[in-house]
């Protein structure tokens, strides 16, 4: 599950690229269970219309994938009734199933049994009983749905979808297109634990530590990318006093403890970034490093261990510690020491 929302302190600095239009207009709001907020860097006062539009793309979305919504693709998926599936739903559907592919199931799109088991228990106060754990892990599983054509077959009868780890980033890439399209050259779209920028303009995001302190550890600097953060400290099930990760391994229906407290990712798109910080985090950084080095998907990473950090190459590029910050440890020297 996901998502340690809260991760990122946002440090926007605009740097020469866009000097033209230095200016911006915003616009605030709650969607997809997190604040969301939208800056589209304009000369002109049109720009409100973009936002306003920008807005409405993320909350006609939620009603299509949230699965608490009655009506909802999702949750009538979830529930076994019959009917055509909006096109949003069928397209994060079918990019959600073959990042689970690539993945092999760390970012798994149909753990939504497992999640619902958790939610339920902690609501009861109580850990999930270990039948109850095999019942949602044979409900659990992205080969139990397929998608043929624009048609979605449950397998699985009992098999759950939830778009939690993946809905955010998604929403951003859909807003980003709407603001290119009202005439929006550069822009920001901040849902808090994700964040897509475009164009031709420097965003300086600063990541916090994985505590509570506050604390900055460094900064990365983006253009025209998507950068997602996962964390295991301030969203969890807190269940007879003691804090269980929201993060679950879809493989054992528990929450994910392998030393791992934060991954932030960089991706091409809000969806990619957005999926692929939930998997590393659930795959430790060995898997995470063999999964980069295929080159299957693009994508840049950093970890926040028990030991230390760690960033591929491309991340530490891009990145520069704070003042109390030390500089990660580069992924190919942390596999020639392995």
């Amino acid at each position: 599950m996901k998502k340690l929302a809260f991760l990122l302190a946002l440090l926007m600095l605009a740097l020469a690229s866009c000097a033209r239009t230095p200016s911006y207009q915003d616009i605030h709001f709650f969607a997809m269970d997190t604040f969301a907020e939208v800056r589209a860097y304009a000369s002109d006062t049109s720009t409100n219309d973009a936002l306003i539009l920008c807005k409405r793309v993320a909350e006609e979305l939620e009603n299509k994938i949230s699965p608490t919504k009655e009506g909802s693709d999702t949750y009538v998926f979830n529930h076994g009734a019959a009917q055509e599936y909006s096109e949003d739903f069928t397209d994060l559907l079918r990019l959600s199933l073959e990042i689970s592919e690539l993945t092999d199931g760390a970012f798994d799109i149909a753990s939504g049994a497992l999640i619902e088991l958790w939610t339920s228990c902690e609501a009861e106060g109580r850990l999930p009983k270990d039948e109850e754990l095999s019942a949602a892990l044979a409900n659990t599983g992205y080969t139990g749905v397929q998608l043929s054509g624009d048609s979605v077959i449950k397998q699985t009868p009992g098999l759950m979808l939830n778009f939690g780890a993946i809905g955010k980033g998604y929403a951003a890439d859909r807003m980003a297109e709407a603001l290119r399209d009202g005439g929006v050259s550069c822009g920001m779209i901040s849902f808090v634990s994700s964040v897509t920028v475009f164009g031709n303009k420097d965003f300086k995001i600063g990541i916090r530590r994985p505590d509570t302190s506050g604390e900055l550890f460094g900064y990365v600097t983006l253009c025209d990318r998507s950068l997602s953060v996962s964390g295991d400290y301030e969203r969890f099930y807190e269940i007879d006093g003691t804090q269980y990760p929201h993060i679950l391994d879809p493989k054992t229906g528990r929450p994910v403890s392998n030393g791992i407290h934060s991954v932030v990712v960089l991706a091409d798109s809000g969806a990619m970034a957005d999926a692929l910080s939930t998997a590393v985090f659930v795959m430790g950084v060995e898997k995470a490093a063999t999964l980069y080095q295929n080159e299957d998907l693009t994508f840049e990473f950093l970890c926040m261990t028990d030991d230390g950090a760690v960033a591929s190459d491309g991340f530490l590029a891009c990145f520069e510690p704070s003042d109390k910050g030390e500089m990660p440890l580069s992924l190919s020297q942390y596999i020639s020491e392995r």
